[in-house]
C-alpha cells in the first residue's frame, strides 16, 4: 500500500470522531481506553493478545485497572486463583465505589464490600496478586527522573485496595515489587537510545498491531468505536513517520511547512517534541558525553529545546548549553531548591562575572570555528529570566545537523574545561525554604 501524504493523514484525523473526542486530554484519553478495553468482562476472553503485550500470561485474570493511583498513568491488577478465591477478589472490584478504590493509602478507609477473607486466603491474596505499571507517554518525551520515581514508590510497597477479614476488619493488599512489571508506552522515535533499568519499552506501533488482531473479536455494537480508535492510531502512527523522514536530513529547526500543517488538528507540539528528541539523540551520538552532562529536551513558548547541563563537583549551581530555536545559549542556574542570595554591590559583581565567563566561551567559538556560517547575530548582554541567567547568539536557519553537532561538541568542552575560571563564593547560593 502506498504511504499517505500528511495531508491525506490530517484529513483523516479530522474527519474522525474519537480524534474529536480525544483532544481534550491526548494521553488521559489514551490511557482511559485502554483501561476500557482490558476491564471490560464480556471482552476478557478475547484479548489475549492485548493482555499478553502488556505482559500478561495466558490464565491470568484481570481485576482492575486503577487509573491515576499515586500518579501511575495505569496499574493494572490481575492474578491467578482457584475459582472461589477469584471470585472473591471479584466482588471488592464489583461495587461502585470506584472514588473510594482509587484514593491513596489510608489504613483507616472501609473496603465496602462485606466478602470476608479467611487468615490463609488473605496470604494468598498478598502474595499471589500481580501488578502492571503502565506509563503512557504519547505525546510527552519519557524522562528517566520519572521512571525512577514511580520505581521508588513500588519499592516502598504502597497499599493500593483493601479486603476484609472475618473479624470485619481491613487487611490492606500492597504493591508487590517482586510481582510487579513495568512498562514504558511510547512512540518508537521517543524510545530510540532510551533505556532504563526495570522498565520495558513497548511502541505504539506495536501496541497498534496488537489492536488489529483483536479488532474482529468484538461484538458489533463496540467494533465501530474499536475501528476508529485504531484508524485514529493508524493516522498517528504515521504521522510519526513522515517525522522519521524529516530527520533523515535535519537542520536546527523542524520542517516549518508539516508544522503548520499540523497545527490545524492540534498536534504540531507533538511533532516538534518527538523532532527535538530525535535531534538530541542524533547529535549525542556524535559527540564526547561525560557522565557529568546531563541531555534534556522540552518545549516552552511554542517551540523545543534541547539542553546540556552540567553540575560541577561540590557546587549548588548548574551551567549548560541550551538550544531553544535558533537561540543558542550559554546559561547558569542554581540547583532546583536553591536560590542567589545577594545584595546589590555583589549582584553587580557577581553577574559581571557570569557574563565575563560566558562571553568569553562564545568568542572562543567565534575564534575557533568558521563561526559566521553558524551564527547570524551575536548578543553579549546578559538575560535574566528569574534566577536563570544567559546570554546567547543566534543561530543561522540554514545551519546542517552535522556543523551545529561539531559546535554543540566544541562549546562543551569549552565549559567544561573553564567552569574554574567563575568563581563562585557557595554562601551566595543558598536552600530555599
Amino acid at each position: 500500500m502506498a504511504k499517505k501524504e500528511l495531508s491525506d493523514l490530517i484529513k483523516e484525523l479530522e474527519e474522525n470522531p474519537i480524534y474529536a473526542m480525544s483532544l481534550s486530554s491526548k494521553e488521559l484519553f489514551h490511557s482511559n481506553f485502554l483501561s476500557w478495553l482490558l476491564t471490560f468482562e464480556q471482552y476478557s476472553h478475547y484479548i489475549t493478545n492485548l493482555k499478553n503485550f502488556f505482559s500478561i500470561e495466558d490464565g491470568d485474570e484481570i481485576f482492575y485497572v486503577f487509573r491515576e493511583k499515586y500518579n501511575f498513568d495505569l496499574l493494572i491488577v490481575y492474578g491467578k486463583f482457584e475459582p472461589k478465591l477469584t471470585k472473591k477478589i471479584k466482588s471488592v472490584f464489583s461495587y461502585n465505589e470506584s472514588v473510594v478504590l482509587d484514593k491513596d493509602e489510608d489504613e483507616d478507609q472501609d473496603c465496602f464490600t462485606d466478602t470476608k477473607f479467611s487468615k490463609e486466603e488473605i496470604n494468598l491474596v498478598k502474595e499471589n496478586i500481580k501488578f502492571v505499571v503502565v506509563e503512557n507517554k504519547l505525546k510527552a518525551i519519557p524522562t528517566k527522573e520519572q521512571l525512577d520515581e514511580y520505581t521508588n514508590k513500588i519499592e516502598a510497597e504502597k497499599s493500593i485496595f483493601s479486603i476484609k477479614k472475618t473479624n470485619n476488619e481491613n487487611a490492606w493488599i500492597k504493591i508487590n515489587p517482586n510481582n510487579s512489571k513495568k512498562i514504558i508506552l511510547a512512540p518508537k522515535l521517543s524510545l530510540n537510545g532510551f533505556s532504563v533499568d526495570g522498565w520495558n519499552e513497548k511502541t505504539y506501533e506495536d501496541y497498534l498491531e496488537a489492536l488489529k488482531q483483536i479488532k474482529d473479536q468484538i461484538n458489533e455494537k463496540d467494533s465501530y468505536i474499536l475501528e476508529k480508535y485504531i484508524e485514529m492510531l493508524e493516522n498517528i502512527c504515521g504521522i510519526f513517520e513522515k517525522i522519521e523522514n524529516d530527520l533523515e536530513n535535519p537542520g536546527i529547526i523542524p520542517n516549518k511547512d508539516n508544522v503548520e500543517k499540523l497545527r490545524k488538528i492540534r498536534l504540531d507540539d507533538l511533532y516538534t517534541k518527538i523532532w527535538y528528541s530525535g535531534i538530541k539523540n542524533k547529535i549525542n551520538g556524535k559527540i564526547s558525553l561525560d557522565g557529568k552532562i546531563k541531555s534534556t529536551t522540552g518545549f516552552t513558548r511554542g517551540t523545543g529545546l534541547l539542553d546540556w547541563k552540567y553540575t560541577p563537583a561540590g557546587c549548588n549551581f548548574i551551567v549548560g548549553l541550551q538550544i531553544q530555536h535558533l537561540n543558542f545559549r550559554i546559561t547558569l542556574e542554581p540547583e532546583k531548591g536553591y536560590k542567589y542570595n545577594l545584595n546589590d554591590n555583589e549582584k553587580e559583581v557577581f553577574f559581571g562575572n557570569i557574563q565575563k565567563w560566558e562571553e568569553d566561551i562564545l568568542k572562543k567559538l567565534e575564534n575557533d570555528v568558521n563561526i559566521n556560517s553558524y551564527f547570524v547575530k551575536w548578543n553579549y548582554d546578559l538575560h535574566k529570566y528569574g534566577d536563570f541567567k544567559y546570554i546567547q547568539a543566534e543561530n543561522n536557519e540554514n545551519i546542517k545537523l552535522e556543523d551545529i553537532t561539531k559546535v554543540v561538541n566544541i562549546t562543551l568542552r569549552y565549559i567544561n574545561d573553564s567552569i574554574s575560571n567563575l568563581i563562585i563564593d557557595e554562601r551566595k547560593i543558598v536552600k530555599s525554604n
